[in-house]
């Protein structure tokens, strides 16, 4: 079995900023829920190596592929059944549906820059019908800085993990 953590550094590693783009999509959609933040940071602390790694370029790139990724959650609620969903989340369906017609755009976009379940907001604005476009341009306004200040973390943090983790052991 392939630990998909290392698959994915590897991508990076041998493929540079299209390792970034493949594997931040695969780890931003619901198909592969693992921490993307972390390929992002790695793929960041790279950057002192290589200058297509900088963390300018792994930012901007990992933002548009993670908004790309989230859209699969988006297409997965507008192929659910809105019905189905307020019968098996009820509660939740409701606070989500409420503060999505409240706050529209900035509700996206707040969940798509915290580590709040973009997925699950991803998958209501479909459900809503809530306009695509508008649902990508949020999404991309909250994970291009979230992308960004992990890669730039990467970038300046990674050596101080290292040497914490040696003084540590």
């Amino acid at each position: 079995m392939v630990d998909p953590i290392l698959f994915a550094q590897e991508l990076v590693m041998q493929y540079h900023l299209l390792g970034v783009f493949v594997s931040t999509m695969l780890f931003y959609t619901i198909v592969l829920p693992l921490p993307a933040d972390l390929i992002v940071f790695f793929a960041g602390s790279l950057g002192t190596e290589n200058f297509f790694l900088s963390p300018l370029f792994v930012g901007v790139v990992a933002g548009v592929a993670a908004t790309i990724g989230g859209m699969l959650a988006y297409a997965i609620g507008l192929e659910a059944d809105k019905h189905l969903l307020k019968e098996k989340h009820g509660k939740k369906y409701k606070q989500a549906a409420d503060y999505l017609t409240k706050y529209g755009f900035w509700a996206i976009a707040f969940f798509a820059l915290t580590p709040l379940p973009m997925d699950a907001m991803g998958v209501f604005a479909g459900a809503l019908r809530y306009d695509w476009k508008k649902f990508a341009l949020a999404s991309f306004a909250g994970r291009l800085p979230r992308c960004l200040i992990l890669a730039y973390a990467g970038y300046g943090g990674m050596s101080m993990v290292l040497q914490f983790f040696q003084w540590w052991l």
